[in-house]
């Protein structure tokens, strides 16, 4: 990067107000953990194959499904739970509905086992109340494959098969809501990706 690049990027962050600003610090923190995961992976199974569904999120991503997205909050960074700092989508939802964040995932021909491995929680801080939930769901095509609600500030992992034949397309939407009160409803979606085989 040359020295003018660097001093036009600085004078942009400089225009942006204080949330924005915030969100990028989170983008640049996501693309340093990138940096990190490309440099430690090793040696990889040729026989594996994999989408970071992190990589497919765009602010077009997200949507609230009443329609009034007051209170939501989605954006990538790194979240903390329990101590444990991943990469994530936080997905705060709104005040009422949903918080939506839709992904594409075009599953390749003769790819075996498709299946979606993510982790879900709240970030530690949140002082959210002992007798409020939040729900988290998942849908595949339109179908609901998996739900749970909870208010641990801890990350839980699931490990899902999709019901997706191979050479088709995985519309697959990650969704919260709060199932109490709005507020400290710090929900994050950890390191989601899609896996499977090729076929030999």
């Amino acid at each position: 990067m040359t020295d003018s690049t660097l001093d036009d990027l600085v004078a942009r962050l400089r225009a942006l107000n204080a949330d924005e600003r915030a969100l990028a610090g989170h983008f640049i923190d996501f693309l340093a953990w990138q940096r990190r995961q490309r440099s430690d992976g090793g040696i990889a199974d040729p026989g594996l194959w994999r989408e970071d569904l992190l990589d497919l999120f765009s602010p077009q991503s997200v949507s609230a499904s009443t329609g009034d997205a007051a209170g939501l909050e989605a954006h990538l960074g790194m979240a903390i739970a329990d101590g444990v700092e991943r990469a994530a989508l936080f997905a705060h939802p709104p005040v009422r509905g949903e918080c939506v964040i839709a992904l594409r995932v075009a599953i390749p021909a003769g790819l075996r086992d498709p299946r979606l491995r993510v982790g879900f929680g709240l970030r530690d801080g949140a002082g959210i109340a002992d007798d409020n939930l939040v729900a988290f769901r998942i849908r595949v095509n339109g179908y609901r494959v998996w739900s749970a609600h909870t208010n641990a500030r801890r990350w839980e992992d699931i490990d899902l098969a999709l019901p997706v034949e191979a050479g088709n397309m995985a519309a697959i939407e990650l969704r919260t809501e709060a199932l109490g009160n709005h507020r400290y409803t710090w929900a994050a979606w950890a390191q989601p990706r899609v896996l499977g085989t090729h076929q030999v």
